[in-house]
């Protein structure tokens, strides 16, 4: 349990259906499992557990969030990022924004998908409401495409954040010397 209570401490018990119980009882169990792997040094013990919990159909999103932190430990980045990211989009479907976009700015501290990041922040920042940030991120996000030199998606990732965020002119001056040196002049000359 989250709060370290007991299911009745925490509003659960007669008012939770028997499956629902029983259920709820074999995820903690699963929990004390993984726990345990945990703390005698059993990476592999401990995800095995998680992805016990992560396929059940009722599965929360902080279940990916440790077990893509136990895939970090393990240094299996690729797969850390995309369980990182899979919790992300469950957030996400769930409206739960800030959830989401506190999982990528992990996945950002952890230098882990950082183009996928930038563009989910962005996009989540629009979602919350959060216009000025989208901004930003998407200008992060379109500074990190014309480093990968793919200046054509950077200049349309600055009208995106142009559309968000009217107020900074320069973004164009930005967006149309990107498409300059993407060849072409005739969309440069355009905005």
């Amino acid at each position: 349990l989250r709060h370290g209570g007991s299911p009745a401490a925490v509003g659960i018990g007669a008012a939770v259906r028997p499956a629902e119980k029983a259920s709820l009882e074999k995820a903690i169990d699963i929990k004390r499992r993984a726990q345990r792997c945990f703390q005698n040094g059993d990476l592999d013990g401990a995800l095995s557990e998680y992805e016990k919990l992560t396929r059940a159909e009722d599965s929360e999103p902080i279940n990916l969030v440790v077990m893509a932190d136990l895939l970090y430990k393990k240094e299996d980045l690729a797969e850390a990022s995309r369980c990182y990211l899979q919790a992300v989009d469950a957030y996400t479907g769930a409206g739960l924004y800030k959830n989401a976009i506190a999982v990528c700015k992990k996945m950002a501290r952890l230098s882990l998908s950082p183009a996928i990041v930038l563009q989910r922040l962005a996009e989540l920042h629009v979602l919350d409401g959060l216009s000025t940030e989208a901004a930003l991120y998407y200008q992060e996000y379109a500074e990190h495409q014309a480093h990968e030199q793919h200046f054509r998606a950077a200049a349309d990732t600055l009208r995106k954040a142009m559309g968000i965020s009217p107020e900074t002119p320069q973004l164009l001056q930005k967006a149309a010397a990107w498409l300059v040196q993407a060849g072409d002049a005739t969309a440069a000359s355009a905005l």
